[in-house]
């Protein structure tokens, strides 16, 4: 059977290599300028990342209302589906009629594309990260350690994260919780702990392991985890029916770190799906059915401060299991992840072959 060609842009180089993994069914081509990728569309594949896209948005969307014969695979490799945002655009009826199609890290119910789940091998891949999971796994449940509450990491300003800050400072939960706002300028190291986001706290892991991080955000930090009983996860999307999990999550799945996630309405069910466990018992996770965003951010809120008010001693003691099991089957995902991407790409890149 000859071989897929697709053509790409020099610029994405390095976006691209993911399809490398089908070399023995693709053919990739790279060009120096879009319009070299064009000239092969009418019988190959177009391959442009999400950034070349937005710096090239006019004359990728002139070509595709051309011919609906002219079709784009767009690499959108570190970020999920959100319907409106690619409304805005001008991809929505592009994608309503496959012309253009999407490798994301993200499930969609309504658009040809498929899910790599990115993420999962970012963080799992980073054997710093693996080292400090094995190293610090036990201080997790050590309460002699703990210092504060939950974790509460937030970074980007979403109005989900804003919301939960202000319900969280308003019932008094954050003067003992781990937690940073880096777009109010607060940072892990306002509230008694080393700011390990930055080069000088990246220090004790950098003299033990050997190098510097290039992507902090994807790294276990253990005294983060061993000095809080919970992570109260803050998602990239929160009111988007396209689950997205990224680094937020699997950083406290990988560390075997309890849980409570503030998501899309389903999240935990996909998690489920997924062969993960949650602490449904331990914690009220209602919420995960509730599609009202308001009411579902209440709920989250609501138990986060139940579980604050709780023994949490006890409640750790009786979420190891769901940790420890969490933390396995994460590693077991990971090692699998390179024939499970295989397969997902390969049936994806046939699905779309003209040929």
């Amino acid at each position: 059977m000859p071989k897929i060609k697709l053509h790409g842009y020099s610029e994405d180089a390095q976006d691209i290599q993911i399809l490398n993994l089908l070399y023995d069914i693709v053919e990739i081509h790279q060009h120096e300028t879009l319009d070299d990728i064009f000239l092969n569309s009418q019988f190959d594949i177009p391959v442009v990342s999400f950034q070349v896209f937005l710096n090239n948005k006019d004359g990728i969307l002139n070509y595709l209302s051309e011919s609906p014969r002219n079709r784009l695979v767009l690499l959108h490799l570190l970020e999920g589906i959100h319907t409106t945002f690619f409304s805005d655009l001008g991809l929505d009826q592009y994608l309503e009629t496959q012309q253009v199609s999407i490798i994301t890290s993200s499930d969609s119910d309504y658009y040809n594309s498929v899910n790599i789940d990115n993420f999962l091998s970012l963080v799992g891949e980073n054997k710093v990260n693996w080292a400090v999971s094995a190293n610090h796994f036990e201080n997790v449940f050590d309460k002699s350690l703990k210092t504060h509450n939950f974790l509460f990491l937030n970074k980007v300003n979403r109005s989900h994260r804003k919301q939960l800050i202000n319900w969280f400072n308003t019932r008094g939960l954050l003067k003992d919780a781990l937690w940073s706002d880096i777009s109010a300028g607060i940072t892990i190291a306002d509230n008694d702990a080393v700011d390990f986001f930055t080069p000088d706290g990246r220090k004790q892991i950098i003299d033990l392991i050997g190098h510097e991080p290039s992507w902090p955000d994807g790294w276990l930090f253990p005294d983060l985890y061993t000095k809080t009983y919970f992570s109260v996860v803050t998602e990239t999307f929160f009111d988007n029916p396209n689950i997205f999990i990224t680094e937020k999550t699997y950083k406290p799945m990988m560390m075997g770190h309890p849980f409570i996630i503030t998501s899309s309405a389903g999240f935990y069910q996909k998690l489920n799906d997924r062969g993960y466990k949650t602490f449904d018992g331990l914690i009220d996770e209602s919420f995960d059915k509730i599609r009202d965003n308001d009411k579902r951010l209440l709920a989250i809120a609501d138990a986060v401060a139940d579980l604050v008010n709780s023994d949490l001693d006890l409640f750790l003691k009786n979420a190891r299991p769901i940790c420890e099991y969490n933390r396995e089957h994460f590693f077991k995902e990971f090692g699998l992840y390179p024939l499970t991407t295989y397969n997902k790409l390969a049936t994806f890149i046939k699905n779309i072959c003209p040929n």
